[in-house]
């Protein structure tokens, strides 16, 4: 029964831990990160424990060396692929980039 509450206590800490670096993550890009606009490539579907399902958007982008990155998308919706968004991202950490909002056409 310990070691069952252990790994419980273990789970909750490495979770805490997972969602406060992610909040830093996306405060530095938020005030530090590069405005640029990215395409959005593919949507992949996960799902919780509960079953809803969850959105993982990835988006296509030429940072302001010309390189272009794919990266994961902050936001949780279910964009149709081709969509163009404005992003932020921190050049060198190119793997999650911050959702501004949709391009206007």
């Amino acid at each position: 029964m310990g070691a069952v509450l252990a790994i419980a206590v273990l789970f909750a800490v490495i979770t805490i831990v997972v969602v406060v670096l992610s909040a830093r993550h996306d405060r530095k890009i938020s005030s530090s990160g590069i405005e640029t606009v990215g395409e959005i490539i593919f949507v992949y579907t996960e799902y919780d424990q509960t079953g809803k399902e969850i959105f993982v958007p990835y988006v296509s982008f030429t940072d302001r060396d010309g390189e272009q990155h794919d990266a994961r998308l902050n936001a949780r919706k279910n964009f149709p692929t081709g969509t163009l968004v404005r992003i932020k991202y921190l050049p060198g950490d190119c793997k999650m980039v911050n959702f501004i909002d949709l391009l206007d056409e």
